[in-house]
């Protein structure tokens, strides 16, 4: 429980677990070229967090048309108080892909932030995408400099953001 300033008692609660289960229906279904039914698929969206540094999600898209799952995505994030980080991720569309990221942050002092990340494809054993960066954070701007490289290409991007006028670069 807590207070307003006035005195008020208020309730305060933590959103533990939060879950979406959806389905839509077209309404004009000659519209659509080779759409087995007018139903979508039934996503289930889903986050759990039961600790202070520890979070989940699971996202599963069925078709009851193929009884299939189309689409998967589950993940989980682990921090502590000074805002390091690591997250994982698995992810599933039975079309296209089937990857397996993972990014770490490091918090190298109150104003610099290190990271990577690096996701692979499953199927095939591909790296899709490998970043490393830093970022500096003062009262008044911040600089970011990050190298990507990705199974297209490289690249190297920076951001320099003044507080209160906006930012240069690419974000």
């Amino acid at each position: 429980h807590g207070s307003t300033p006035d005195g008020t008692q208020v309730n305060q609660y933590k959103e533990f677990v939060w879950v979406k289960l959806y389905q839509s229906y077209d309404l004009e279904p000659e519209t659509k070229d080779n759409q087995e039914s007018e139903w979508s698929d039934i996503s289930l969206e889903s986050e759990f967090n039961f600790l202070q540094y520890f979070s989940m999600y699971a996202d599963v898209d069925w078709s009851p048309d193929t009884n299939q799952i189309t689409e998967t995505k589950i993940g989980a994030n682990l921090s502590d108080h000074r805002g390091d980080s690591i997250s994982t991720a698995y992810q599933y569309n039975e079309e296209s892909f089937e990857t397996w990221y993972t990014r770490l942050n490091v918090r190298v002092t109150d104003s610099v932030m290190a990271y990577c990340s690096f996701e692979n494809n499953l199927r095939t054993n591909d790296m899709v995408e490998n970043i490393v960066g830093i970022t500096i954070t003062k009262a008044c701007w911040g600089f970011g400099l990050q190298f990507k490289d990705t199974s297209a290409d490289k690249s190297i991007t920076f951001l320099i953001s003044l507080n209160g006028i906006g930012g240069f670069g690419s974000q």
